[in-house]
Formats: C-alpha cells, structure tokens, sequence
C-alpha cells in the first residue's frame, strides 16, 4: 500500500525520503549487473557478448535495433546476435550494454515512462561526448561513459518519489524538487548498488565538481547536450567558468565544443 502525504510538497516529500536512506531502492537486478560486470571488462570477446545476449531478449532487441538503425544498416538487415556484434564493433557493443543495465535499474511505471526515458536519452548524448573528451583530460574513457551515462540517474528515483507520496494536486513544483534533489538521490543510488566509486561522486557532484576532474567534465558535457536542444538558448557562459573553471575551458573552446555536441547528437540519431 503506497502512502500518499497530505498537503506536502514535493521538496518536503523528496528530502524526507532522501534523509532516511535507501530503504526505497530495489536490489540491483541481475540483468543490470551482468551486463555492467560485461561492459567494463578490458578484454571483452565477442563469445561472451553473444552468449549473454543469446540467453536475454533485453539484450539482443537493443543490440539488434543497434545494428539495424540507420547508422550502422546496411542493405541485408542483420538477424544474429554474432553478426550484429561483429557489425557494430566492440566499443558501440558496451554501449548496448551500458544502456540495457540502465534501463534493467528503471522499471518505470506508465506515468513516468516519458519523463525517464527523456532522462535516459540525455545520459546516453552526454555520455558519448564526455568519451570523445575523456582522453584530452587523462581520464578513462569508459569509466567516464558509465559515470556520465548514470549522472543523472538521480532523477528517476525522485520522480517515484513524488508520484508515490503526493497526490496529483501537489506536483506542481515536482520539477524543481527533482532538478534540487537528484545528485543526491543519484549518489545514494549508486552506493547502494556497489556501482564504481567514480559513478557515486559524479552522481553526486556534476553540479558542484569543485577540483574533481571526472565530475566537471561529466558536469561541462551536461550542459553542452542541453545546449544542442532545438529551444536552447546561448550557453551559459557564466555557469560554466563558475563550475567548471578546474578544467581551464573558455568561451571559444566551448563553442567549438557545442558544435561538436550538435555533430554527435545528429551522428546518432535513429
């Protein structure tokens, strides 16, 4: 029986939940965490890939709908998992399985099944662009893919939150609790899922990253996938040299940077 607050905000709701821990959190389902184990190995073979998505329907629907997008399609359409893996490539191959373990963690009802998904989506732009940096600034590309796939991963618990506890009539202000609340909702997440330790401090502070470089990349990709919205307006100059000063970026090179976001965004489009 789910119990609903009376005449309590959403702030009010989501900081109570938040302050008595993760008794809310599922356990992390096997699926997520076979396909994370997969994903991070450094000498993944295909053999294992295959086996895994032979023997999951989650994992051979993504990777097939990978191999067969516009992107990598060709013009016999592939129906194997063996030969879907070998035409995407390893490194798009965690990708599908970076993005399986995220939705694995999100069993999200109907009514915030758009909401998740736009998070989710977001994750996956910002995500593939903190790749295309991660080396620049010495960091490792895939653990800074996981971390910034995850990096907001905070939201979606926040939205069951407010939907389990207020009544209908008492979200108005949901999304400002969410956009408050999320970076520690995330971090909690992701200790309670034994998750790397570099994914729990990017939860936590892609907003905030002070000198931690993983989180101000995480946090400076963020805002560059924002800003390749069609009603995006300028960047946020301001924020950025704010935030993200630790990572020595100016306004020119962050130009160049948006550019290069809108390209990968288009890149990838289904």
């Amino acid at each position: 029986m789910t119990l609903i607050v009376r005449d309590a905000t959403p702030f009010d709701v989501v900081e109570r939940e938040l302050a008595r821990g993760t008794g809310d959190v599922p356990e992390l389902p096997k699926l997520a965490k076979e396909a994370l184990e997969l994903a991070q190995k450094a000498d993944l073979q295909a053999d294992e890939f295959v086996e895994l998505a032979d023997r999951d329907p989650v994992v051979t629907a993504r990777l097939l709908a990978v191999a067969n997008s516009a992107l990598y399609a060709r013009s016999v359409p592939t129906v194997t998992t063996k030969n879907a893996f070998l035409r995407i490539g390893l490194q798009a191959s965690r990708d599908v399985l970076y993005q399986v373990a995220y939705g694995a963690m999100l069993d999200a009802p109907k009514e915030l099944r758009h909401e998740i998904a736009q998070t989710y989506e977001h994750g996956v732009r910002t995500a593939r662009i903190v790749r295309n940096l991660a080396a620049r600034f010495s960091l490792d590309p895939q653990t800074a893919f996981l971390a910034a796939l995850l990096h907001d991963v905070g939201r979606a618990r926040c939205l069951r939150i407010v939907t389990r506890r207020c009544k209908a009539g008492q979200r108005s202000d949901m999304a400002a609790a969410v956009s408050q609340f999320h970076a520690l909702a995330g971090s909690q997440l992701a200790i309670a899922w034994n998750l790397p330790v570099e994914v729990r401090e990017v939860c936590a502070m892609h907003h905030e990253p002070g000198s931690h470089r993983l989180a101000a990349l995480v946090g400076l990709c963020d805002l560059l996938e924002h800003s390749t919205a069609d009603d995006a307006g300028e960047l946020d100059v301001k924020l950025i040299d704010k935030s993200l000063e630790f990572l020595n970026v100016g306004v020119e090179e962050c130009e160049e940077l948006v550019k290069m976001a809108r390209a990968e965004k288009h890149e990838h489009m289904e």
